[in-house]
């Protein structure tokens, strides 16, 4: 059995002491039997002898349960959760008593912070009671900053959660003659208001936290039936830096018709056909500071495996009206999971053209505007403020954007869903989100692709355990 730690910093005084409880609870179970010093059977052994006997091998046994959960850490716990964890425990004060052993005993614990030889640590009290015997027993934890390594790759914005609502926003949504098709879910915490006008809708429910505002217009076709209560918060977290391969083979200016091998760009322009061979299994990698596709450009993947175009473009990303990128061709299958395209530039990612795009997007920091007849069939992850869908664009897709504010406007049409901050729906006289199941095997597939910088923190780490006698 392991615990929900999602909520740590909510957990109050009184809540506390169950939590501990809860904690020695499981451990007890599950550390007593397999520790031959601290056997049921050595406490029945020892019946004859003092009671404090007993009563300093139940105390131990609470120290040893707590002391083992924070070094172990079976929920594995990232380091912020941990110390949410021992502060908890800290606060708290002297847990209420626990049964151990079947009735032979009882045991109280307490966490307090300590300062041993000017080094900070946490004490861990446990007092053991058998019949009017008591022991108490006491081991410190010498706390300690050390730096932490995590690469990140394979990063997973969603584990348990998934993306059960065709829209999930953070903070505002304004349905103005937007309609909804599907499911809306919005943070159980976060300070909400929602508005429908008249020609807005919603198919499915829309998931509140219990003290979040919901208007709607009488004319309107939503009810308030549909207002369902959030269970749990959600939350999706932000795209973690992205990281540019090295290593690769270095070229000038490149306008050419065909690009064979792995190689980092200065420029890259597509006035024709541009063909990009992918052979295998294996991914080709192209790293460019500027890809300027001029109007009626194509870039082809030619792709005769598994393997992908990963593109990476450092600083500008240019592509004029009529053109087409990674294009099946008739008869094809989908052509989407053949192309990543990573952009760390700061320029708007515009696709506001008559573009054909069939892709992947991951834009670390930029906004992103997708308007006038354009197509893009894929995902698209972005750390920017906007994403702005504007004109006649279809998106067959998910746009991730936790911190942005999407912005619909004229008649557009995305199929899929949207994780956003604010969503706003104003076209005239209507723009449908439609929620497509289809995403949810590639969507998964392409944040796995995402190669992500070495994140070092310091981390708070509990070691070096000192056993002593109790108060």
């Amino acid at each position: 059995m392991l615990l929900d730690f999602q909520h740590l910093k909510k957990i109050d005084r009184g809540a506390a002491h169950v939590f501990i409880i809860v904690v020695i609870g499981i451990f007890v179970a599950f550390l007593i039997p397999a520790l031959s010093s601290l056997s049921l059977t050595d406490l029945r052994s020892a019946a004859q002898q003092e009671k404090s006997t007993q009563a300093y091998y139940v105390a131990r046994a609470g120290a040893e349960a707590v002391l083992n959960y924070i070094i172990n850490n079976p929920d594995e716990l990232n380091a912020d959760d941990m110390a949410d964890l021992a502060e908890v425990m800290i606060d708290s004060g002297p847990s209420q008593a626990e049964s151990f052993g079947n009735g032979m005993g009882f045991f109280t614990v307490e966490v307090t912070e300590v300062t041993m030889e000017g080094k900070e640590g946490i004490s861990i009290l446990s007092t053991g009671i058998v019949d009017n015997a008591s022991k108490s027993v006491r081991v410190v934890l010498n706390v300690a900053e050390y730096p932490d390594y995590e690469w990140i790759s394979g990063w997973d914005p969603f584990p348990t959660v998934g993306l059960p609502y065709t829209v999930f926003f953070n903070s505002f949504m304004n349905l103005i003659n937007s309609n909804i098709d599907g499911d809306v879910g919005v943070n159980i915490d976060a300070a909400t208001t929602v508005n429908i006008g008249p020609q807005g809708g919603i198919t499915g429910f829309l998931y509140v936290g219990p003290n979040q505002q919901v208007n709607w217009h009488r004319l309107s076709k939503f009810k308030e039936s549909q207002i369902q209560e959030l269970e749990e918060t959600i939350i999706y977290p932000m795209p973690p830096p992205l990281s540019l391969p090295s290593d690769l083979s270095q070229y000038e200016n490149f306008s050419g018709e065909s690009i064979t091998d792995d190689g980092e760009y200065n420029n890259i322009t597509v006035a024709g056909n541009l063909t990009i061979d992918v052979e295998g299994d294996s991914d080709r990698i192209i790293i460019v500071d500027t890809l300027d596709v001029k109007e009626g450009g194509n870039i082809i993947v030619n792709r005769t495996g598994m393997g992908r175009l990963r593109l990476y473009v450092r600083s500008n990303f240019n592509i004029e009206g009529n053109t087409e990128i990674n294009q099946p061709d008739n008869g094809q299958n989908d052509t989407t999971d053949a192309l990543v395209v990573f952009y760390k530039g700061q320029d708007e990612l515009s696709i506001t053209g008559n573009q054909k795009i069939y892709g992947n997007f991951f834009v670390e920091d930029a906004n992103v505007a997708i308007g006038g007849d354009s197509s893009l069939t894929g995902n698209i992850i972005t750390g920017g403020q906007e994403v702005k869908v504007h004109g006649t664009p279809t998106v067959h897709g998910v746009i991730y954007a936790p911190q942005a504010a999407v912005r619909l406007l004229g008649t557009p049409n995305i199929t899929g869903a949207v994780v956003c901050d604010e969503y706003h729906g104003s076209g005239v006289p209507a723009q449908i989100t439609k929620f497509d199941s289809s995403f949810e095997t590639s969507f998964p597939e392409f944040i796995e692709d995402i190669p992500t910088e070495e994140i070092i923190t310091e981390v708070t780490r509990y070691t070096d355990p000192i056993w002593m006698s109790g108060k």
